[in-house]
């Protein structure tokens, strides 16, 4: 199975497009990054024993004006490269529902609007190019919103629910585009020679985050640009910004690459406070895994992310599983959804705590919800620092 293009710099990075970019793990400090070579302090618990196959780090290590420091580049571990050895406990059971079921190509990458009626997804199950669609949460017909010769992918709908964001590399590189739910042409966002991918619009609509390879360094970046002024402005190191939607708390989650050892990466935080981006906070990491794709629950106070066990195993290959972990937005609480039952990515919230991601387990790569009503319930109740698997029976 192939996950496409730029999934997999969601992955890898995507394929076609992680195929065009040095591969590496991360490198760098305070300003390090995934497929290209940054990497962040995340430092291993004394003695933590494995959970779940995963050897998780002590929660809310927080980094302030860490020193820049370039690291050897490596491989591309924030966006997936081994055979996972995660879990082999039952997942949780209950409303786990596929949602697209393609028998050619693949659906993967998808976002929910604020009202969690509608999905908007990537998809190849139509053409070898990818191209964005539309559909009812519950419904059977989907809409084509992109027809291009080219990818696009990563599309995220805006907090009003009538725009969509999205990365295409159809001028070459990878840039991001605006077009409306009901199609049409496009508007360019990002015209730099740099791959620009991963948006993510702020509660205010007006804001949007994203992910950027700087050709002069080869790390991963996050911008911020303001959509009625076009003024660009960088805040990190990272990959895979997601804005956090409670309009109250001016924040992203990210992902970042270790300064040191395994250079595998981990879940951290940041906030806007004047226009700077302050309070670099790592969330989640784990010595033996990548921690990677993190997305907010629609109250902005737990996160939804995914393991990686040992990505190094099968080098630059697509992993053949990957688990989906809850988390307190302070670190507490874990709860491993999947069990290390098969290939669970990218996932995104709805409104309803309904968790939706792509998934193998239907023999092809789709995209499946999940509820987590009765599992986040769990992970409040748990004592911090700890991690659980929820019981089927419960």
């Amino acid at each position: 199975m192939r996950i496409p293009p730029l999934a997999a710099i969601i992955v890898t990075l995507t394929l076609p497009l992680a195929a065009g970019l040095p591969g590496c793990r991360g490198a760098g400090g305070d300003t390090v990054s995934p497929a290209a070579r940054n990497a962040v302090h995340g430092t291993r618990a004394p003695g933590a024993a494995p959970i779940d196959g995963v050897e998780f780090a002590r929660a809310g290590g927080g980094l302030q004006g860490a020193a820049e420091r370039p690291t050897p580049a490596s491989r591309i571990y924030g966006e997936f490269a081994a055979d996972l050895q995660g879990s082999s406990s039952p997942e949780v059971v209950g409303a786990l529902v596929q949602v697209t079921a393609s028998s050619d190509g693949a659906c993967f990458h998808p976002d929910v609007d604020r009202s969690g009626r509608w999905i908007v997804y990537a998809s190849t199950q139509h053409s070898e190019r990818a191209n964005i669609y539309m559909k009812a949460v519950d419904g059977r017909t989907q809409r084509q919103i992109t027809v291009e010769a080219a990818d696009d992918e990563m599309p995220v709908i805006s907090p009003c629910g009538r725009r969509i964001a999205f990365a295409s590399n159809r001028f070459g590189d990878w840039d991001l585009f605006i077009t409306s739910v009901d199609g049409g042409p496009a508007i360019r966002v990002t015209e730099s020679a740099d791959h620009e991918v991963h948006p993510s619009f702020a509660p205010d609509g007006r804001r949007l985050a994203y992910a950027r390879l700087a050709s002069h360094t080869g790390r991963w970046e996050i911008w911020m640009v303001d959509l009625e002024t076009n003024v660009h402005q960088f805040l990190a190191y990272g990959l895979f910004p997601r804005w956090n939607p409670d309009p109250a708390v001016d924040r992203i989650v990210y992902q970042r690459a270790r300064e040191r050892g395994s250079r595998f990466f981990s879940i951290w935080t940041l906030d806007l406070v004047g226009g700077e981006a302050t309070n670099k906070t790592e969330i989640v990491s784990a010595a033996n895994a990548a921690i990677v794709q993190p997305a907010w629950s629609p109250d902005g106070q737990r996160i939804a992310f995914c393991s990686i066990v040992d990505p190094e195993t099968h080098g630059d290959a697509q992993p053949r599983r990957a688990d989906l972990w809850v988390v307190s937005a302070d670190g507490t609480g874990r709860i491993n959804l999947t069990g290390g039952i098969g290939l669970n990515l990218f996932p995104v919230w709805a409104s309803n705590g309904t968790i939706y991601f792509l998934s193998d387990r239907g023999g092809s790569e789709d995209i499946w919800a999940l509820d987590t009503g009765r599992a986040s319930r769990l992970g409040r109740a748990l004592p911090s620092g700890t991690l659980t698997q929820v019981d089927p029976s419960e």
